[in-house]
């Protein structure tokens, strides 16, 4: 259970790191400026979200076999 609370939590800050800085807004508008691919490059944002949120999240847990999973 602490795992997947580490995952949400993780997607959450990274989420909000997003739109934090000025730099960030201004890409996000820029993508939104072609909106039948606004949508698919958001997708691919939220799955390398969620792709490094989940490897810190069960990753960390690991620890046996912590040098098998780093390579």
């Amino acid at each position: 259970m602490g795992s997947f609370q580490s995952l949400t939590c993780i997607i959450d800050y990274q989420y909000e790191q997003l739109f934090e800085t000025k730099e960030n807004q201004e890409l996000v508008k820029r993508l939104k400026e072609v909106p039948e691919e606004f949508a698919e490059k958001m997708k691919l944002i939220f799955e390398g979200f969620f792709c490094f949120a989940f490897m810190w999240a069960f990753g960390a847990t690991i620890s046996e076999d912590r040098i098998a999973f780093n390579g």
